[in-house]
Formats: C-alpha cells, structure tokens, sequence
C-alpha cells in the first residue's frame, strides 16, 4: 500500500527551497558531495514529517495556523526579496510578536527569517551574475541589497569568492 502525501502550500515552498538549495550546488565546490547529502537528507526528512503529519494527526509538528503563518512568510520573501523590510513589518502583518514570528520560522525552517531572505537574494544574485546582462552593482540593487559592499560581503560569507570572482567563472558565453 503506497502512500499518497497531499502537498500544502507550505509544504511545496518549503520543498521547492530545498530543491533550490540542492540544486545550486556546483561541482566545483570542495563540499560538493556533502552538499548533495545535506540537502537530500533535508528533503526526505520534510517528506517524512508530512508522512508523519498526515498519519498521526494528534502529534502534529506544527499546527496549522503556524503553518499557515510560515507560507505567508516565505512566499513574502520569495515575492518581495528585492525590496527593504523588517522582521518587525513582517511581525505585525501576522499580528504576533518579532520574538514569536523568529522561533517558529526557525522551528519550521531550520533557519532564521533573515538567514532565508539571505539565500533567497543570493540565489537571484546568482542567476543574474551568470546572465551576463548587468553589472554587479545594478545586481546588487535588483537584489534588495542597500550596498555593493553588503553584497559583496554576504555573497563571499555563503560562497567562498567575490561575485565578480563569481560572475567571471559562472558566466553564460553567449556566441
């Protein structure tokens, strides 16, 4: 008897991040390998809590109010990453406290909502170095970023190099 998981919105945002995060690794990372397992690991484990959710409904992981709050989160993010805003903005949108929006994000996340935000941002930072059609600067700014320097800085933090370093290898050669 197989089972069939039925998919919430949350839980297809929380699996497209990880997909996303699986699927920006490049073999060029010395980490590469435990990258692939770390991520596929994260993977299994959401589907084996939505296993879990489902089939044991009186010990639910997270409610679904907590969920519900979670979703609008990240999509927020996912929606408005180029854009400045607060955890405190956030916050008052759910009507709960900074406080009580920063553990359950990362009670469900893993993460803290800005370490996402981070991610979200350096990813699209990403994507944009490889198309060749903007100068670091202007990606910089299309990414939420308030300065070339807070990029940079963030960028060489998660990725070991500068996005020009980045940019130079990763770039798309159009002929």
């Amino acid at each position: 008897n197989t089972p069939i998981l039925t998919l919430s919105h949350y839980d297809i945002g929380m699996l497209n991040y990880f997909f996303t995060e699986l699927l920006d690794n490049k073999k060029t990372n010395p980490l590469y390998d435990e990258k692939i397992k770390i991520n596929l690991a994260k993977i299994l484990l959401h589907l084996s809590e939505i296993y879990f959710n489902t089939h044991n409904k009186d010990e639910l992981f997270l409610s679904q109010a907590t969920q519900e709050r979670i979703e609008y989160v990240t999509t927020y993010i996912q929606e408005h990453f180029y854009n400045q805003f607060s955890l405190f903005e956030l916050a008052n949108k759910l009507h709960i406290s900074e406080t009580h929006l920063e553990r359950i994000f990362k009670q469900a996340m893993g993460i803290n909502p800005y370490k996402y935000l981070l991610n979200i941002r350096i990813v699209n930072a990403k994507r944009l170095l490889e198309s060749n059609s903007m100068t670091i600067s202007e990606i910089a700014i299309a990414c939420g970023f308030n300065s070339l320097s807070s990029f940079s800085r963030a960028f060489k933090q998660i990725h070991g190099c500068s996005p020009k370093e980045y940019q130079k290898n990763h770039r798309n050669t159009i002929p």
